[in-house]
């Protein structure tokens, strides 16, 4: 076979290799101050690699550390009282995520018609009042950085819960059997989209956190995309949920 005599600028990021964040792109991500991820990261408590004067991070390691950040479980506040402190205990995924929040077969075959499609049905289910103003908010933030992970999942946010002015905490989910391009690290299809408008920044965390945990069980996704029904879905991240909390 010939070799590819391109320039290296000109070939493809190979799938394995990840783009270093700015200290700006993580607060973004994390929706945190940008002070505060400078702190973290000079005491040595978040994982970063100084560059000079500039920190980047790896966003593989940040998962990572934010997994174990929001598995000491503090509890959690009712809505619409201040974030306080302590682990998130005795909730569930499903207490966010009705079947009439399921979208078993989405329609869209690119990024802005995923993020309508979710959008009308946050409208639809009156979790919004804005419709417009949500998909401005994630569009924005897909812009700045892709919500979508390896093995075919995305969690679709804001770049601040404001942002998203939720009538109360709610959890979408859209299915795209044949899966489309959502600029994955991996380079492949995303098929699974959940959108995620959480009341409380501590509340948004342990979503992205407990959701990043179940989807490292191998088989999960397979199982989502040959379920029935929007019921059989939600039966099965219960179920999967259930086997998480015996982890040790």
């Amino acid at each position: 076979m010939e070799k590819d005599k391109r320039p290296v600028s000109e070939l493809a990021t190979p799938p394995s290799e990840e783009t270093l964040l700015t200290a700006e792109d993580l607060a973004n991500y994390l929706k945190m101050n940008v002070r505060t991820i400078l702190k973290l990261a000079a005491e040595g408590s978040l994982p970063g690699l100084k560059i000079g004067n500039q920190w980047r991070f790896k966003r593989s390691l940040v998962d990572a550390w934010l997994e174990s950040q929001m598995l000491r479980r503090v509890r959690l506040l009712p809505e619409g009282e201040g974030e306080g402190d302590g682990p998130l205990d005795g909730w569930s995924l499903l207490d966010l995520l009705t079947e009439e929040g399921i979208i078993s077969n989405l329609q869209a075959l690119e990024r802005i018609g995923v993020i309508q499609e979710l959008s009308g049905r946050a409208y639809q289910g009156g979790f919004v009042a804005d419709r417009t103003g949500l998909v401005g908010a994630l569009l924005e933030r897909e812009n700045l950085l892709s919500t979508a992970l390896e093995g075919g999942i995305a969690l679709l946010h804001a770049r601040s819960r404001p942002a998203v002015p939720a009538r109360r905490s709610f959890l979408l989910l859209g299915r795209s059997v044949v899966g489309l391009d959502f600029q994955a690290p991996d380079g492949k299809k995303t098929h699974l989209f959940f959108l995620l408008g959480l009341r409380t920044d501590r509340l948004h965390l342990a979503s992205l956190a407990r959701l990043r945990r179940l989807f490292r069980e191998a088989d999960l996704k397979d199982h989502i995309l040959a379920a029935a029904s929007a019921g059989e879905i939600r039966g099965i991240l219960g179920a999967a949920e259930a086997r998480l909390a015996g982890t040790p």
